[in-house]
């Protein structure tokens, strides 16, 4: 018989991770966990033997520019002992999170990806002492988004010069195609040189079927690349940011570009639970390049577009997304020695959209709320539901599947802690729903698998 199931796993890492968990299945999953460095109860563990012990794990894994980063805090450590806040993103599988050493405090775990070779365990560069050859007194820009069409012309200096010094392609599996690149430090996608692009240029190919090569390479069969497309929401914000005519005398030609091509699974994810997640990592991996190609702590000024966002969560300076942004941009500048970094980022977008709504409750009656979801949409739907805190006691709630589906209803009281539940139908898990405490009130969340 079809009924819901309580859920325990993956609830202490907020409701969509507890959703992902609930559908794990026989595989195992590789995840990236957002995590912050604390005291050990090991009182003479000092914050750089901390860094030190998690980057030497074996069952860890990091890209490259993770362990830059932190092999840069760990050197600023021997200085000024647990003076700074430090975070990172390890990779390691879902069931090992537990056995995690006590100095790392998980804060998120990220969708899952494929489990990759192991990585040779690499030394860190200490990013203060990296000689690149970024201006210090010309900006960088930066973009994180879809469909970034590299080869245009406005992204050029000259006719066989890019101005891009890399690009990421992000995706769930991690590439090992030698015509995307050599580089061998990326968990998940790959890596497109300054180099590459140029050698692409010089060798005067069709860019659409460059596009389409990369694209078969880096993407699984059943996604859409934006770039095998006349339109591309990425390409098209590139170009209103920093784009200019390669063969007219302007100073945008002297401004050097780095992008993030975000996979198309996390735009079509409407909650924005995979876009957090590959966000966070691509403006990581954007800052550590900044500091990587700058002269030592001569950092030039860096502008990052984020023209794309999450409808999921409270929508303001308590998410996830927004406090972790406040991190970065402080670390950047600490580690920088004053570097500046600006975040550009759409606000309003779905405005008009209906997306959120406010209700008040009474006793004497129910409060009906009705979910439509179109026959026709492919996509997985949530609802989130808010309550004041101190305001669930008494407090029920009932999921009534469609009628004529011959599911059945979902009846819980308010849960004062965190639980969830799934339905599952002999095809594979349909719905789901959990209650996680956040800051400020209590959320219910439901969902609906395509």
């Amino acid at each position: 018989m079809t009924d819901w199931k309580e859920v325990t796993t993956g609830l202490d890492y907020g409701s969509y991770a507890a959703w992902e968990a609930a559908l794990e299945g026989p595989e195992p999953q590789f995840v990236p966990v957002f995590f912050r460095l604390r005291k050990s109860c090991r009182k003479d563990l000092s914050q750089s033997d901390a860094i030190r012990e998690v980057t030497s794990l074996p069952t860890i894994a990091f890209s490259q520019h993770e362990r830059n980063l932190l092999e840069t805090e760990r050197v600023l450590a021997e200085r000024c002992d647990w003076l700074h806040e430090v975070r990172g993103v390890l990779y390691c599988l879902r069931a090992a999170i537990e056995a995690l050493p006590d100095q790392v405090e998980v804060l998120q775990v990220g969708p899952a990806i494929a489990r990759p070779d192991p990585l040779p365990l690499s030394q860190g560069l200490n990013l203060q002492e990296t000689q690149g050859e970024l201006d210090p007194e010309v900006p960088v820009f930066a973009v994180i988004d879809d469909g970034i069409g590299f080869l245009n012309a406005r992204f050029r200096r000259s006719r066989l010069e890019t101005r891009f010094r890399a690009l990421w392609f992000q995706t769930a599996i991690r590439i090992e195609d030698p015509g995307i690149s050599k580089r061998d430090d990326i968990i998940c996608g790959r890596v497109l040189t300054g180099e590459a692009i140029d050698a692409h240029l010089a060798a005067g190919g069709d860019e659409g079927e460059i596009y389409r090569q990369i694209n078969r390479a880096v993407l699984p069969l059943t996604e859409r690349a934006p770039t095998n497309r006349r339109i591309a929401h990425g390409t098209h914000v590139a170009d209103l940011a920093a784009g200019t005519d390669p063969f007219r005398d302007d100073a945008l030609k002297a401004v050097p570009l780095l992008a993030v091509q975000l996979p198309p699974a996390t735009v079509r994810e409407t909650a924005g639970r995979r876009m957090e997640s590959y966000l966070i990592q691509g403006l990581r991996w954007i800052l550590a390049e900044t500091l990587r190609q700058a002269d030592r702590t001569d950092v030039p000024p860096l502008v990052v577009n984020l023209s794309i966002g999450s409808l999921a969560g409270p929508g303001d300076k308590t998410t996830f997304l927004a406090d972790w942004f406040r991190y970065e941009i402080a670390r950047h500048a600490r580690v920088g020695q004053g570097a500046e970094v600006r975040l550009v980022i759409a606000f309003g977008n779905a405005r008009k959209s209906r997306l959120a709504a406010r209700a008040e409750l009474r006793g004497s009656s129910p409060l009906l709320l009705d979910w439509r979801v179109l026959p026709d949409d492919h996509t997985s739907s949530f609802v989130e539901l808010r309550v004041d805190t101190g305001m669930t006691r008494g407090l029920q709630v009932t999921l009534t599947p469609p009628p004529g589906s011959a599911l059945p209803a979902l009846a819980v009281d308010w849960p004062e802690g965190k639980k969830g539940w799934r339905l599952a139908v002999p095809e594979g898990p349909l719905a789901a729903a959990t209650a996680v405490p956040e800051r400020g009130g209590n959320r219910f969340c439901t969902w609906r698998l395509p």
